[in-house]
Parts: structure tokens; C-alpha cells; sequence
């Protein structure tokens, strides 16, 4: 197992299977990141730690996954995908979990189990569907 591997990826995944949403941020400069990485991205500082995050940011782009090569999401599909820009910076994927979600909209992303037992980041609001 490389070293990358094991500071960056085996933490990641170890947290969010605890369904703790925590990203790397950087001592120097404060910048947060993901994905993981060994260098901080803005500075190139190796003072990275693993922080809480609240997950709150906004939608910026959805689509629907219509299909898909795993046997586990086809009887789901079609499902909302979107990419969220937190409010901490960086942007993740997530499932959404009502397909009325507007870009723009401002949700919270949370760690779910999907069927097959896998944690993953969802996205939710109580305002999706509706105008802001």
C-alpha cells in the first residue's frame, strides 16, 4: 500500500463509513480540499489535517443518471446527480435526494448508506423544487 493510499484515501473512506463528513484543511493557508491530497493545493504545504465540515453549499449543475453498468443502481434509476460548491470552497458529486433541485438551490450534504451498504455524500433541501 503506497503512502498516498494510506494518508489520504484509507482516512477518507474511514470517515465517511462512520458518516462523519471531514475534508482535508490546510495550517498555513486554511484552504480546504478535496479530494484528498498530499500537498495543500493553493500553497503546497504538507500541513494538512482532517476538519468537520458542515456541508451547507450551492447547487451548480444536476443531471440524471439514466444508466448505469452497476447491477446494484439500476433498479433506482433514473437518479439526480448533482455537483454542490460548499461553502468551505471545494465542489463534490452527490445523489440528490429529491429530483426537483434547481441550480442555485442551497443545500446541506450529508453521509448516507445507499442499498448495497456504501456510504455516500447526498444532497438535501427543505426548498428543492422551489423558487428562491
Amino acid at each position: 500500500m503506497t503512502d498516498f493510499v494510506a494518508n489520504t484515501l484509507l482516512p477518507l473512506a474511514a470517515q465517511l463509513d462512520r458518516g462523519e463528513l471531514q475534508l482535508q484543511q490546510c495550517g498555513q493557508c486554511q484552504q480546504v480540499s478535496y479530494p484528498p491530497r498530499e500537498l495543500c493545493g493553493h500553497c503546497l504545504a504538507d500541513a494538512l489535517s482532517w476538519q468537520p465540515q458542515a456541508g451547507s453549499g450551492q447547487l451548480l449543475a444536476t443531471t440524471l443518471l439514466h444508466y448505469s453498468l452497476e447491477p446494484a443502481l439500476q433498479p433506482q434509476l433514473p437518479i439526480a446527480i448533482g455537483s454542490v460548491k460548499l461553502s468551505v470552497g471545494p465542489v463534490v458529486i452527490a445523489y440528490l435526494d429529491h429530483p426537483g433541485c434547481h441550480i442555485g438551490d442551497h443545500v446541506v450534504v450529508t453521509i448516507q448508506r445507499d442499498l448495497s451498504g456504501n456510504a455516500v455524500l447526498v444532497a438535501s433541501a427543505a426548498n428543492c423544487g422551489e423558487t428562491l
